[in-house]
This record gives structure tokens, C-alpha cells and sequence, in this order.
């Protein structure tokens, strides 16, 4: 194709026709053509989302269920001690769900880092159809594939430009594609979410008429235009439900006039089992699960549910702050964000469930030590506390057996501990890791034949 000189690098990706030296860009907002090649007005993931009730309700739940998880989150060193806020301006708890909407709708988000000079000062959430890596800059790095340069089209000037990639943190999901994200769960679910479109649409269409279908109304030969035009009207008035009022529900026609009817009755559509698996398709497809959304009658299957999707969006926080954390400017800093939303309320369940069990076991006979241990509940899965004050150790001493290396080493650790200096604390603090120590070594044996000081 002769290119008359246009530089079709600069030109925003999307559908174009050119004649000559003339070149449109087919806005399927606005150009029938366009929405016929594109696959219809609803095409775009964000417009879906808006007319679609249920898109929009599966991303709105992922929204609000990830809110709830940010109690558990944190800035931090990365030696693990909390700070109260990072050296630089961001809100998380904003972003983060901006983050994981963008990625549920286009499979792709960045972030802007903000500069002071050379130093990050913040970073700033951008409108991910105004960005896009440029393919010109790719170049393969162990791992995959790095982009080094990205074009900006500013929203409010419609100026493009381009940005350094050490400027913005990028998020994708990998496809199969090198240089590509994998298509979007909005992307994926277009298709359903436009039955249920096309659905609410008939329904819609169907009441504005009064609930009357569609009818052809046959006219004997030889009606006069003056006779047809007054009859058209008339059934205007009975379907128009703000006209079709009492004293125009009843129409009186001539002999000879016939009414067809063109559409078919709701009931024959068999619509509503049509519409549930639309339905479910498009939450299943956002993780969302579907006894999440609509009432059950059976507890325990929803608080399965409910843990399943605080499991993926905590894995979608992880996966969030993996990429911040990993990010050369936050590297130098020395520190990360954290979120551990295992300590949120529906994912201590299992933790429930097996204390239940091992008091079970216990209630048949076995000594509590045996009854944990079946249980997979072992020491360093107590909290400190609990070890410290001897609870965990008392019960390990009910079905103690001695071994033949009890003894063994156990003079070496006692010197140890008589070497540490420090005040109180902090002997009690060495003296309980020697222990921990020793008891792995020795598991199953007399806790008293531990040195201790």
C-alpha cells in the first residue's frame, strides 16, 4: 500500500481508513462502520462494564472485598520492621484496586513515578488506554522481554509523548504472546456480557410498549391513506404508555383488519436459565464466586466461597506489590509493602476446622502431643508466646520418650547461654532459640533435660 509520506508510527493504535493522503481513524463510539467491524458498540471493556449490571457488580465485588484486606497491609523495612508511611506519596489503598480493575478490564495498569530531580517523589495512577509500550524498544533480557520506552497520550491536552520506562512501573498479565498480555476476563466474557445486554435491551423494549409485542396490522385493499394514517395512530396510542391510557386501551378497527403478531412471548425465549449461565460465565470469569453474589441456604459452601476470593485477590495484592517492591527506585530505598490477608477472619477456617479435629483425637484417647502431631500442628506453628510460657512443652512431655542422645551436646549448650551477655531479655530471647534448636534435634525427648538458666 502506497503510504503518501504518513508516518504511521505516530498514529494511536487503532481501526484506520485511508484514501490518498486522507487517513480516519473509525471511532466505534460514533461510526456504524466502525461498530460493525469492532463486533458491535459494546465491544470495549469499560462501556461493557457500564451497561452490563452484572460486569460492573463482579468488579465492584472484587473492589470492595479488596478494600477489607488493606487493614492487613503495611509499609516496612525489609528487614521486616514497620514504618508508618514510605518516603514518597502514593495511596495504596486507592490504587491498588485501580490496579487490579485495570487489569480485570485491559490485562495491563501503570503506575507514573513522579520525580524531584532524580529523586521519586510519587507515583501517580495512569489511564491505561492513554499509554502503550512501544515495540520499536523491546529487547529480550533473561526472563523475557523488557520494554525501554512507553507513548503517553495526555488526556487533557491529547499531546503524544513519549515516556522513559524507568518512569513507569508496569503491570500485565503474561499471555502466550512475548510482547502482549493475555486477554482480559472482560475481554474473554464480551460476548455474555452482550446477551445479557441484548437481553435486558428486549425486556426494556418490551415494556416500553406496554408489554405488547410487535404486531403488522393487515388493512383490507383499497384503504385510503386518510383511513390507514388514523388507524396507525390509533395503535400508537395503545402502545405508547404514556398516551395509552385508560379511555385508549380499546380500539375499535374496521372489518376486513387483521393483526399479526411478529415477536414472540418472553416465555417462549426460555430466557432467564440463558441469562444465569451469562451470568455466572462473567463472575466466574472475574473470580468472583457465584454463592459470593447470590444468597445460599448453605453456610459452609458460602464461607468456602468467600475464603476463595479473599485467596485470589490476596494473591492479586502479592502479585501488586511484588512488582512495587521489585522496582529499582523502591530497591534502593530499603523497603516494601506487605499485606497478609491469611490473618483476615474467613482464612483462619482451616485453622478452626483442625483444632476441632485434634480435639477430637484427644477425646478418643490419645495424649494431646499425639493428637496435634496428626494434625500436622507442630511447634514452630504456636506463636511465641504460647512456646515461651512452656504450654506447648508441657503437653510434648506427656508422651516423651527418652532418647539415647539426649544428653549429648547438652553441656555445649549450656555454655553457650553462660557466655551471652546482655540484660534479661535478651537472654531469655538466645536462651529460647538454643532450645528450639536443641528440641528439633532431639524430638520427642524430656524437655527437662535442657540446660537451662
Amino acid at each position: 500500500m502506497k503510504n503518501f509520506g504518513i508516518d504511521y508510527s505516530t498514529l494511536e493504535p487503532g481501526l484506520y481508513i485511508q484514501r490518498g493522503t486522507a487517513i480516519k481513524r473509525l471511532d466505534e463510539t460514533g461510526d456504524p462502520l466502525a461498530a460493525a467491524i469492532m463486533g458491535g458498540y459494546f465491544n470495549d471493556p469499560e462501556r461493557l462494564a457500564a451497561a452490563v449490571g452484572w460486569v460492573f457488580i463482579a468488579l465492584n465485588k472484587r473492589r470492595t472485598q479488596m478494600k477489607e484486606l488493606f487493614q492487613y497491609g503495611q509499609w516496612e523495612t525489609r528487614d521486616r520492621n514497620e514504618i508508618d508511611a514510605p518516603p514518597f506519596i502514593w495511596n495504596e489503598r486507592q490504587d491498588i484496586p485501580r490496579i487490579d480493575w485495570s487489569l480485570q478490564l485491559h490485562s495491563n495498569a501503570y503506575l507514573l513515578k513522579q520525580r524531584s530531580g532524580r529523586r521519586l517523589v510519587g507515583l501517580r495512577f495512569l489511564d491505561p488506554t492513554t499509554i502503550q509500550p512501544d515495540p520499536n524498544s523491546a529487547e529480550v533480557i533473561p526472563g523475557g522481554v523488557r520494554f525501554n520506552r512507553y507513548w503517553r497520550t495526555d488526556p487533557v491536552e491529547h499531546i503524544r509523548y513519549d515516556v522513559d520506562a524507568v518512569d513507569i512501573i508496569h503491570f500485565t498479565i503474561p499471555g502466550l504472546r512475548e510482547m502482549d498480555a493475555s486477554p482480559s476476563a472482560a475481554f474473554a466474557t464480551r460476548l455474555a456480557a452482550n446477551i445479557v445486554y441484548g437481553m435486558g435491551e428486549m425486556f426494556s423494549t418490551l415494556y416500553q410498549n406496554n408489554a405488547l409485542p410487535v404486531m403488522m396490522v393487515e388493512v383490507p385493499a383499497g384503504t385510503s391513506d386518510t383511513d390507514k394514517k388514523e388507524l396507525a395512530q390509533s395503535f400508537w396510542r395503545l402502545f405508547n404508555k404514556w398516551r395509552g391510557t385508560r379511555e385508549h386501551q380499546t380500539i375499535g378497527v374496521r372489518e376486513g383488519v387483521k393483526v399479526h403478531k411478529l415477536s414472540i412471548d418472553p416465555e417462549q425465549l426460555d430466557a432467564i436459565p440463558l441469562e444465569d449461565q451469562r451470568i455466572k460465565e462473567i463472575l466466574l470469569a472475574h473470580d468472583v464466586p457465584v454463592e459470593s453474589v447470590f444468597e445460599t441456604a448453605n453456610y459452609s459452601v458460602s464461607q468456602d466461597r468467600r475464603r476463595e476470593l479473599v485467596g485470589n485477590l490476596g494473591q492479586r495484592i502479592f502479585d501488586i506489590a511484588d512488582i512495587v517492591n521489585n522496582d529499582p527506585d523502591i530497591l534502593r530505598m530499603g523497603i516494601q509493602y506487605t499485606c497478609d490477608t491469611e490473618q483476615h477472619w474467613s482464612m483462619k477456617r482451616d485453622e478452626a476446622e483442625a483444632a476441632l479435629a485434634a480435639t477430637r483425637y484427644y477425646s478418643m484417647g490419645l495424649t494431646p502431643w499425639a493428637a496435634l502431631q496428626l494434625m500436622g500442628i507442630t511447634e514452630d506453628k504456636f506463636p511465641e508466646d504460647i512456646v515461651s510460657r512452656g504450654i506447648y512443652r508441657d503437653m510434648a512431655a506427656e508422651n516423651a520418650q527418652p532418647s539415647a542422645d539426649v544428653m549429648e551436646n547438652t553441656a555445649d549448650d549450656a555454655t553457650e547461654i553462660e557466655e551471652e551477655d546482655g540484660d534479661e531479655d535478651e537472654i531469655k530471647a538466645v536462651e529460647l532459640s538454643q532450645f528450639r534448636r536443641w528440641y528439633k534435634k532431639r524430638l520427642g525427648a524430656d524437655v527437662d533435660q535442657f540446660a537451662s538458666k
